[in-house]
């Protein structure tokens, strides 16, 4: 009797193990396993912040001057009326005034949905006319290089008139950061 009662426990006591106790054992490892994985997010998670607190206070120490230098030399959004403004000035110190601008905006899908760029960046054309001797045209050209604005040339075509002067048609491309 005692022996049968010794196998009837040996037996509930697998059949428990296998039951009850062996998956409870796997949750605790799954959960383990997760606990792992999120520890080890909260610590990158906290390097990120770090360095995001050493970035702000680095940026912070930079003089509000050069921030606004900083943004004009590559801002996080388009203005094309500064853009625009901002060539005007460049071209009334050599007495030039811009004809014709004309911006080519982001390009739209067929249902008129904006197509977004996986660049870190964005670019627009803008196109205008000027009329100029050639050498005032090429310090108007020297001068909106060394603007902070980035800006390169795309295209550009001239045609002689009777007076001695240029027709220059100039399509520049310029930039911002896509956030």
């Amino acid at each position: 009797m005692k022996t049968i009662i010794s196998i009837i426990l040996l037996l509930g006591s697998v059949g428990l193990f296998f039951a009850y106790t062996n998956p409870k054992y796997q949750e605790v490892k799954v959960a383990k396993v997760e606990l792992a994985e999120l520890d080890k997010a909260l610590k990158q998670s906290k390097d990120i912040l770090a360095k995001r607190g050493q970035l702000q206070q680095k940026y912070n120490s930079f003089k509000e001057a050069d921030r606004q230098a900083l943004e004009s030399l590559l801002p996080d959004h388009v203005d094309n009326i500064k853009l625009i403004l901002d060539m005007n000035n460049i071209a009334a110190t050599h007495n030039l005034s811009l004809k014709g601008i004309k911006i080519d905006e982001e390009k739209k899908d067929t249902s008129g949905n904006q197509i977004t760029s996986k660049t870190p960046y964005g670019s627009i054309l803008v196109s205008f006319r000027v009329t100029s001797s050639y050498e005032n045209f090429v310090k108007f050209l020297r001068d909106l290089e060394r603007s902070l604005r980035i800006v390169d040339v795309a295209a550009l075509s001239f045609k002689a008139t009777d007076s001695g002067t240029y027709d220059f048609d100039v399509t520049i491309k310029t930039y911002w950061l896509n956030k």
